[in-house]
């Protein structure tokens, strides 16, 4: 509708808050970036600044394993309130804090339905990719391809799992994906010995895999 778009921008500035980043001070930096890419190059330089030989932390994992979903407005009717837990399921970075969102929203609005527990199912994914630095994950005919600049943390997390693992080092993966510091990232092809009968299946097989159960039953 007519200004919708303000009225997100407005709600987000609510939930990050200014501070002083908006101040005379900062605004030329602001203007030429965009304050969410100042924000990023900001704890990105903090991280490096604080964090000497320690990969820089992941800010946004890319899943595209063909599961999506979104909030239906018959599930939770207020704009704001939706805009809120999708904010939480972007930013969580662990399983407890995604346990979190689902209790508080079956609390308020009962059981979610099928496309918001696709939505959550994805949230894990990406949440677990996180903690062993896997920067997208995706697929290219029988495998799931993922990206990570420190494949050896997601190979040694995947060393169990029921599938085909090789690396292609940046040098010779074929894309040239790097991260924001320039370092080339590596590919890891994960191939099934089963193929999964469905994306929901293949993502509850790479929780699995990645060291996360689906324990709270909300991704049937």
């Amino acid at each position: 509708m007519l200004g919708a778009g303000f009225k997100i921008a407005m709600r987000d500035l609510e939930i990050r808050g200014a501070g002083n980043l908006l101040g005379a001070e900062q605004s030329g930096h602001i203007a030429a970036v965009g304050y969410e890419m100042y924000c990023q190059l900001l704890e990105q330089t903090v991280h490096k600044l604080t964090n000497d030989g320690e990969p820089e932390q992941i800010e946004h994992t890319s899943v595209d394993i063909g599961v999506f979903g979104y909030i239906p407005k018959a599930y939770i009717p207020s704009d704001t309130r939706r805009i809120e837990v999708y904010r939480r399921l972007a930013t969580a970075r662990t399983q407890d804090q995604i346990d979190q969102v689902v209790a508080d929203i079956t609390s308020a609005y009962s059981d979610p339905p099928e496309l918001v527990r696709r939505l959550i199912l994805r949230a894990r994914v990406r949440a677990a990719c996180q903690l062993v630095h896997i920067r997208s994950i995706g697929l290219r005919e029988k495998d799931i391809v993922a990206l990570s600049s420190v494949p050896d943390r997601a190979q040694a997390q995947l060393r169990q799992a029921a599938a085909d693992i090789r690396v292609v080092e940046g040098a010779l993966a074929q894309t040239n994906a790097r991260t924001s510091s320039g370092v080339q990232m590596s590919e890891i092809y994960i191939r099934p010995h089963q193929t999964p009968k469905s994306p929901m299946q293949r993502a509850k097989v790479l929780l699995g895999w990645l060291g996360t159960s689906d324990s709270n039953d909300e991704t049937h």
